[in-house]
């Protein structure tokens, strides 16, 4: 992790995240579908109709700023990023292939760790993970997920031994982990995939009982989540998630692990740890987790603006920080402006005297804030707007900075708020074109 100590290394990490950022970008302003979408039975987005972005970007629209705004370090391309919906194991899961059993699950278990422990690259671990879950997914179809979580704890119980796999702490579109540092994980990612009451017990009792790594704890937070049936108001999982994000030892020098982790605040819509999200905004760009932060506020603020309120509270000690600023910005941004509860959340923000004028301007030029990464994480998920959500919220944006051409208070940023007028008038008329208004 890159230290104020050592500028070459921190001159590589902003500049590998401004190229993420850039790539970010073209996902956002080209993307016309989505191949991270849920293919569960019964979901929506199966309907054939494409979330597509509803408007075409003009070519002065402001970019993503520097590390604070929302860029990740170096290394955490998806690091507390919202994920697209997540799909079950697709077509290559042998769930119906015959003859599998208890014993012969086990065998296949033991043959995959032999494998991984001899495998001679990361490419080859990370096949073999696949294959793993591939496996766990099958068994739990023919044999039960009570059955597959007992064979799995079995296997973690007395004369366990690890295997470092040397791979990064990563989660996959479907459910499942990409990849996991060591055995352990992988055991736990399958035991987290039973949604077992075996398996939520064990994680009680031998994971979540002491904090071994952040590795260990994240995957011990994932079980609880899957076996509780993916439950926001579970209040063991949120004492958890607390005592993991106000750990010194491991808030200090986070890890992967532990800012993937900040997921959870999502999943559960857990408003008690807004401040301590606000708290991670103040830390250091390269540790990530004012990026990791950052993407946890803008989703909790689009799905409830009094998330922006909370924010606004908590932030007035920074001053006029500029990383911390623009990320305060981008979440007030991302509030739903057809809601009218939102209004009011605007108006308190645009009159705060402790909003800069470099804060605000940036504020008018981005409103509103819909450009998303979408990418997997641990826990929450969530389903691209469709292009006629988006253009309904363009069009009531529309409405709101009207509104500002009006106010004496703003008259100052006439010229910024006549650029996002004809911003909006274009971006709405883009819209009337394909259809979508």
């Amino acid at each position: 992790m890159a230290t104020r100590n050592q500028p070459a290394r921190i001159g590589r990490a902003l500049a590998a995240a401004i190229a993420m950022a850039a790539i970010a970008w073209a996902v956002w302003t080209l993307w016309t579908g989505s191949h991270s979408r849920d293919h569960r039975p019964g979901n929506a987005q199966d309907s054939g109709e494409e979330p597509a972005v509803a408007t075409a970007i003009p070519p002065d629209f402001p970019r993503p700023g520097v590390p604070g705004y929302g860029q990740p370090p170096a290394g955490l391309a998806n690091v507390g990023t919202p994920p697209g919906a997540r799909p079950v194991p697709g077509a290559g899961t042998p769930a119906d292939a015959p003859g599998l059993d208890a014993a012969l699950f086990v065998a296949e278990i033991q043959r995959l760790r032999g494998e991984l422990s001899s495998a001679g690259d990361g490419r080859d671990r990370r096949r073999l993970i696949k294959e793993f879950g591939d496996l766990v997914a099958a068994a739990i179809a023919q044999i039960g997920g009570d059955a597959v979580a007992q064979e799995l704890v079995r296997l973690l119980g007395a004369g366990f031994e690890d295997i470092d796999f040397q791979l990064p702490f990563q989660p996959g579109f479907d459910g499942r982990m990409e990849t996991v540092p060591n055995w352990r994980s992988l055991l736990l990612d399958g035991l987290a995939a039973t949604a077992s009451p075996v398996a939520g017990e064990f994680a009680r009792a031998h994971v979540l009982d002491q904090r071994r790594t952040p590795e260990d704890w994240a995957m011990g937070l994932k079980i609880i989540w899957e076996t509780s049936g993916q439950d926001p108001n579970d209040a063991y999982l949120s004492g958890k998630v607390s005592e993991m994000l106000r750990a010194p030892d491991w808030t200090q020098q986070p890890s992967g692990a532990l800012l993937e982790s900040f997921d959870f605040v999502v999943a559960q819509h857990n408003k008690d740890l807004v401040p301590d999200m606000v708290q991670f905004l103040g830390r250091e760009a390269n540790s990530g987790t004012p990026f990791a932060a950052s993407i946890v506020l803008q989703r909790m603020a689009k799905a409830d603006p009094t998330v922006a309120v909370q924010v606004m509270d908590e932030t007035d000690h920074f001053g006029l920080d500029p990383d911390v600023a623009r990320s305060r910005a981008t979440v007030v941004g991302k509030v739903d402006p057809t809601k009218p509860e939102s209004v009011p959340v605007i108006e308190s923000y645009l009159a705060d005297t402790g909003v800069s004028r470099e804060e605000r301007s940036y504020f008018i030029a981005t409103f509103p804030q819909f450009n998303e990464i979408l990418t997997p994480n641990i826990a929450s998920t969530q389903y691209p707007d469709t292009r006629e959500t988006q253009a309904a919220q363009h069009a009531a944006a529309l409405d709101i900075v009207k509104s500002w051409a009006a106010d004496p208070g703003l008259a100052s940023y006439r010229a910024e708020i006549e650029a996002a007028l004809a911003r909006l008038d274009e971006i709405i008329e883009s819209a009337r074109r394909g259809g979508a208004l």
